[in-house]
């Protein structure tokens, strides 16, 4: 017993040691836990706050209604905005379009696929979308609509451009992409942005913020740069032909 006696007396100030840094990494080890119990209840308190507002804020929604299809010869659509939530306001919107083309993969029977990268280009296409808009002067239901006279006008462009390019094992796919971004403000004066594009039909997909900016970027600088956008009410397949040339990445 007086060997464990001494032995604890003369290591003393060791024990004291450990003990206070014991105790001292428990204070900062509790300081910690309270720091982030503190964040996460921050972060649950901001949530439920936005939550209870989604009932007072506007959902914007938007879609191509078919006006009149002229059996191949012309189709007049109109992109509708429509808010089905609460009010808004500052509502602005811009609607923008890409030519893309593309090669696909022919699989011919008995032949080996082709192992070349196949290629994709999108060309921003200026003038689809008229500048002049219906916006009625209520922010609720359809506010906005946009007429586009004639959305088949280069079929026959892109149809010629993609069968000088066709081979055995590959064709070129050709379509027109359509996107809308969208900012207004809320009740509470907070800014929105969003952005969507549009499937085959009309039918309006919300896109990420990321994406959407980085798409209008792209068609903001290539619309200033001459030889890199087309003109929707002129171009031509040598337009298609010679864009695809020079961009088109092997």
């Amino acid at each position: 017993m007086r060997d464990i006696k001494t032995f604890l007396t003369d290591n003393k100030i060791y024990f004291e040691t450990l003990a206070a840094t014991t105790i001292s990494l428990s204070a900062v080890a509790l300081s910690c836990m309270a720091i982030v119990v503190s964040c996460k209840s921050n972060t649950i308190a901001e949530n439920s706050a936005m939550v209870s507002k989604i009932p007072y804020l506007p959902n914007i929604s938007a879609y191509f209604r078919l006006d009149k299809s002229k059996d191949g010869k012309g189709r007049t659509e109109t992109l509708v905005i429509n808010n089905s939530g609460d009010v808004m306001y500052n509502f602005t919107s811009f609607p923008f379009a890409f030519i893309k083309l593309n090669e696909l993969q022919l699989i011919t029977p008995g032949v080996a696929p082709s192992s070349t990268e196949l290629k994709s280009v999108e060309i921003p296409l200026l003038y689809y979308f008229p500048v002049l808009t219906f916006v009625s002067n209520i922010n609720k239901g359809v506010f906005s609509e946009l007429t586009i006279d004639n959305t088949q006008k280069l079929d026959g462009v892109i149809n010629d451009f993609s069968s000088d390019y066709r081979t055995y094992d590959k064709s070129m796919g050709g379509s027109i992409e359509r996107y809308l971004m969208v900012k207004y403000k809320d009740k509470f004066s907070e800014e929105h942005t969003e952005f969507f594009s549009f499937e085959a039909f009309g039918t309006a997909v919300p896109m990420s913020i990321d994406k959407g900016k980085e798409l209008l970027s792209r068609y903001e600088q290539l619309r200033k740069q001459d030889g890199n956008y087309v003109d929707y009410n002129k171009a031509t397949k040598n337009d298609l032909i010679k864009i695809w040339q020079e961009k088109a990445s092997y």
